[in-house]
């Protein structure tokens, strides 16, 4: 769910989310609207393993599966885009670091602590070449920071397991 919290607010939009594994949270953001396409930064999505990472410990993320590579997700948002003419791009960022946070039951947080949580979702416009028609199309990537088993070399540290969704949905 989405939240708008008025003008002359800091942070004027909000994000609430409630995980049916047992987190629920509050991400505080904001919005902008620029004509072009989004800037989708590139983003990682390797765990923080350790000093003493065994080999080939991430190499499952390092390999594209059918276009799709695990380390990098915002490759495919990225690709999305390439080449279209888009018009227009609202930005809706949202983030637990700045205000808000993240509570869970008792089993989530001794086991799998989502310690953070950001997301950004891009609604663009995007004019097709042949007709001039707009469009509508979201994009979004949000990642959940998830620590769970001890580092490698580093037992007092948990690895840090940067859970990443992405998805681009073209209005029909």
């Amino acid at each position: 769910m989405w939240l708008y919290l008025g003008e002359g607010v800091e942070q004027p939009i909000s994000r609430l989310a409630s995980i049916p594994h047992g987190d629920a949270l509050l991400a505080l953001g904001t919005s902008i609207t620029v004509a072009g396409p989004p800037e989708i930064p590139s983003i990682s999505a390797i765990p923080d393993a350790g000093p003493d990472m065994p080999l080939g410990y991430t190499d499952s993320y390092l390999t594209a599966v059918d276009g799709f590579h695990p380390g990098r997700p915002n490759d495919v948002l990225q690709q999305a885009i390439a080449g279209k003419d888009v018009v227009q791009t609202i930005t809706l960022s949202a983030s637990t670091q700045d205000g808000g946070g993240i509570a869970s039951i008792p089993f989530v947080a001794s086991n799998a602590n989502a310690t953070a949580f950001s997301c950004t979702f891009w609604i663009e416009t995007i004019r097709d070449p042949a007709t001039g028609d707009e469009v509508q199309q979201l994009q979004y990537s949000q990642q959940t920071d998830i620590e769970f088993l001890p580092q490698f070399g580093n037992p007092g540290q948990l690895i840090m397991w940067p859970h990443v969704n992405v998805n681009t949905l073209l209005k029909q």
